[in-house]
């Protein structure tokens, strides 16, 4: 299939289809065209970017919050796309129901689509859709990114091992490049102008701008989101992410690696040891493990990390607390809990979740905004506390606080 290059506003010929979400007209049986709609972020086949983007004052009052948006992919849908090509399908998407979508340069925007679907959350469909196309598709902060099949598979995993390399920088530089920044950009950009403008933003600098291809690029522009998250998403269509050098005031321009993968130490229960590495290799079959004492260590994707926090959080147990005078109950009732694991917040997070029975809302925004990283590792190790406190014991290490009542549990940054 041959794809046409458009004529920008100036005349010259960009490498993509520029396109304005208020001035497209979609047809077909897919969904209503809807008031409301977010953007969408494009990669198209002929080394181009295409954004398709509401007006300005329409983005700011239905812009999606970062804590908003597992909901938006956990909630119920329902379409019918029939020879929809892949740009078309995915727009009306982001349209409907107000998602970020970015699909990889070096896809085919216009291959034919024809799925349905019914009573499925946002998350399957898509997952479905990449499955009949054969490519991937992942999360990457408040973006769902479209790709090729391998690479999208590491991608997380690429994201979270730049994450790594910044913990081990100054307060300072951790501060600089965690904090949230929206990009755009004019028609006819480069990738060197791209990140030359988050180089200037982030106040680094990076060593080898010749390292990126040269391209021409329709106007976008990407939400708020941290320097790792933005060069990861911006570089992935070139296969390329970065490393830092001199303390984070420089990168370097990097092939992504064919397999990475990320180390991290899981303590049990020196008693349970030979069985969880049993139940760990059974399930990530593709992971590096090994146990020693009370600690597993294991190396893998970030996926395999998440899928062992939630196996290891097992351990999390519910106990008849003992004999005590009477007391107002509380919404667990008269349990106590007991926890040991070392693993990501957020796997914790969503462990406990399914443990205790409770809702946890997350306020992203402002977790964000206060630079608290949810992938950070965490060290966990109480006995029979009840549910408040365990709580505490871990939110309070990564200066988040709750709000407890009616079978939710809000989650925010403490208060300074």
């Amino acid at each position: 299939m041959e794809l046409t290059r458009p004529v920008c506003q100036n005349g010259n010929e960009c490498s993509g289809i520029g396109v304005v979400v208020a001035d497209v007209r979609l047809r077909g049986a897919l969904v209503r065209s809807g008031d409301g709609m977010f953007r969408l972020f494009f990669f198209s086949l002929a080394t181009t970017v295409c954004l398709l983007t509401a007006p300005a004052a329409e983005q700011a009052e239905k812009r999606v919050a970062n804590d908003r948006f597992e909901r938006r992919l956990a909630q119920p849908v329902a379409v019918t796309i029939r020879g929809r090509s892949l740009r078309e399908t995915l727009l009306s998407l982001a349209r409907e129901y107000h998602v970020a979508i970015m699909l990889d340069r070096r896809l085919d925007a216009e291959q034919d689509v024809d799925l349905m679907a019914r009573d499925v959350s946002l998350r399957e469909l898509f997952d479905d859709l990449a499955g009949q196309l054969d490519i991937g598709v992942t999360p990457l902060g408040p973006v769902v990114y479209f790709g090729p099949l391998e690479d999208v598979r590491q991608l997380r995993t690429v994201l979270a091992t730049r994450k790594e390399g910044l913990r081990r920088l100054s307060r300072d530089a951790q501060k600089r490049l965690s904090k949230p920044s929206a990009l755009r950009w004019d028609a006819l950009s480069t990738p060197q102008d791209l990140f030359s403008d988050l180089a200037q933003r982030y106040r680094i600098q990076i060593v080898n701008p010749q390292a990126l291809p040269h391209d021409l690029w329709a106007a976008g522009e990407l939400p708020p989101l941290d320097a790792a998250t933005q060069l990861t998403l911006l570089g992935a269509g070139f296969h390329t992410t970065f490393e830092l050098l001199d303390g984070g005031k420089k990168l370097r321009l990097v092939p992504i690696p064919s397999r990475p993968t990320i180390e991290r130490i899981y303590s049990v229960e020196a008693n349970q040891l030979s069985r969880r590495v049993r139940q760990l290799t059974e399930k990530i079959p593709e992971a590096q493990l090994q146990g020693s004492g009370t600690q597993i260590r294991l190396r893998g994707r970030i996926e395999d990390h998440e899928l062992a926090a939630a196996l290891l959080s097992g351990e999390l147990r519910q106990q008849p607390s003992p004999a005590k005078k009477k007391a107002r109950p509380s919404p667990a009732g008269s349990q106590v809990y007991s926890l040991r694991v070392e693993a990501p917040l957020r796997a914790v997070l969503s462990g406990l979740s399914r443990q205790i029975g409770f809702k946890l809302q997350l306020d992203s925004e402002a977790i964000t905004a206060k630079s608290i990283d949810l992938d950070q590792v965490i060290s966990v190790d109480v006995q029979e506390v009840p549910l408040r406190s365990l709580l505490k014991s871990i939110l309070e290490p990564a200066r988040l606080n709750f709000r407890q009542e009616d079978g939710l549990i809000e989650i925010f940054p403490d208060a300074p």
